[in-house]
């Protein structure tokens, strides 16, 4: 059955996808219909990628940026004077960026707008960073105009002093257009309207590093098969390759 429901982003039917069964608005069905595809081999690794993740894993693939690392755990609140919102450990700084009828000169003065930010702050620690754009959609409906806003945000990506940011930005900036297309092609009709909002979400992240000793348990240690060097400098496991060698 089709039902008509009335949210704050105007009129839509609720439909149920043919595959899953899973209920949802209308405007949200061919986006879902995307995640059963098939699977795609990535241009760069060769692997098999899911193909509504195949975006993201190429453009991290193809800059050798470890997949593993891009989402937003394992991290801890900034430390920064300056007012901002918290969503979780993550701080949000709004960027001042002008509205404009093409959202991709919106996309690349979001860019710009964050860079100087991100780079004050990686001065300090190495963090992960996502660039977050607020939207306005519309389209003509029985003679009204329905407006519809979506938040479309970069893959999360840790990164550390000497980074190339500008391939971060670049990154971040395909990755945001094509999640914009892709709303605009399967969204029913929506149309770019304008920029509600622009910001640089950023939160304290530590990479692993060697720190510290492991006590061997007693049964391994007799068998005096396992190296464990101590050292102040924090270069056992160094000291353990030259222990190793004739």
């Amino acid at each position: 059955a089709v039902v008509s429901t009335q949210s704050r982003h105007g009129k839509h039917q609720e439909v149920e996808c043919p595959t899953c069964k899973e209920k949802m608005r209308s405007d949200n069905l061919n986006r879902h219909i995307l995640s059963h595809n098939t699977s795609r081999t990535c241009k760069f690794c060769k692997k098999s990628i899911r193909e509504d993740k195949i975006l993201r894993h190429e453009l991290l693939c193809q800059s050798k940026v470890d997949e593993s690392l891009c989402h937003r755990s394992g991290v801890e609140q900034i430390d920064t004077a300056e007012e901002c919102s918290v969503s979780g450990n993550f701080k949000s700084f709004p960027l001042q960026v002008e509205k404009s009828m093409d959202y991709d000169k919106v996309i690349a003065d979001t860019c710009s707008a964050a860079k100087d930010r991100l780079v004050q702050l990686l001065e300090t620690h190495p963090v992960k960073a996502q660039i977050v754009i607020g939207l306005s959609f519309y389209k003509m409906a029985g003679g009204e105009k329905d407006i519809s806003e979506k938040v479309f945000r970069s893959v999360c990506e840790p990164l550390v002093m000497g980074d190339d940011l500008d391939e971060f930005f670049g990154r971040a900036k395909v990755y945001i257009k094509a999640r914009i297309e892709e709303y605009e092609r399967y969204g029913s009709g929506w149309l770019f309207d304008e920029l509600k909002c622009s910001h640089l979400q950023v939160a304290k992240y530590t990479p692993l590093s060697g720190s510290g000793k492991v006590h061997i348990p007693r049964n391994i240690k007799k068998m005096k098969s396992v190296l464990n060097i101590s050292s102040p400098d924090n270069k056992c496991f160094l000291y353990c390759l030259l222990a190793k060698l004739p």
